[in-house]
């Protein structure tokens, strides 16, 4: 969130968009991932790649999370996050 306060300050995203985001990485992260999987056959780089879709999975799910807190919160360039300082 506070490497990206001066384009969200400048131009906030819309609630609605968001989920919109979130979803689409649901979508494109098993869309890489899948047919990845199926080329690389059984083994141990084959669990290396599911390993690196389900972070892929949560790390998206929880940048929009914090993000979705930052908005509603109505954090911007005048404070810190919550739970952050700046000293």
């Amino acid at each position: 969130m506070r490497l990206l306060a001066d384009r969200m300050a400048a131009r906030p995203p819309r609630p609605r968009s968001l989920p919109a985001t979130t979803a689409l990485n649901y979508v494109a992260v098993p869309a890489v991932v899948v047919p990845l999987c199926f080329a690389t056959g059984p083994g141990r780089a084959l669990l290396k790649l599911l390993v690196i879709g389900g972070l892929l999975v949560l790390g998206s799910r929880t940048a929009s999370r914090a993000v979705t807190a930052a908005v509603t919160a109505g954090h911007g360039l005048s404070g810190s996050a919550e739970g952050m300082s700046d000293g």
